[in-house]
């Protein structure tokens, strides 16, 4: 199924974005655009700088945000640039807090 325009401005239309609470409620949670269009059946992919996708069971391997020194992300945020300023130790640290599991 291909996004088109008219899906995310069904999502988007009653959503205001004044300030990054209100960014955040978009990108997570239990009403976010990703489970917006999950609930609509459509395949979500992480993609990264080689142009690899990887469904979101998989997400970590893309290399995109604390693991592996990110060294495929796409986007620099200062969560990113956080990460890769760390030490090896606070990296474990973050990719535990983010995935879960020893890296």
């Amino acid at each position: 199924m291909v996004l088109t325009i008219l899906d995310f401005l069904k999502f988007i239309k009653n959503k205001e974005i004044n300030n990054k609470f209100d960014a955040w409620q978009i990108e997570s949670g239990k009403n976010s655009l990703t489970d917006f269009f999950k609930l609509k059946n459509y395949k979500i992919f992480i993609v990264n700088s080689d142009g690899d996708r990887f469904t979101l069971n998989n997400c970590k391997f893309s290399e995109t945000f604390n693991y592996r020194n990110q060294k495929k992300c796409i986007i620099s945020d200062k969560h990113t640039r956080k990460y890769i300023k760390s030490t090896n130790f606070e990296k474990k640290l973050y990719e535990f807090n983010t995935w879960g599991e020893k890296s």
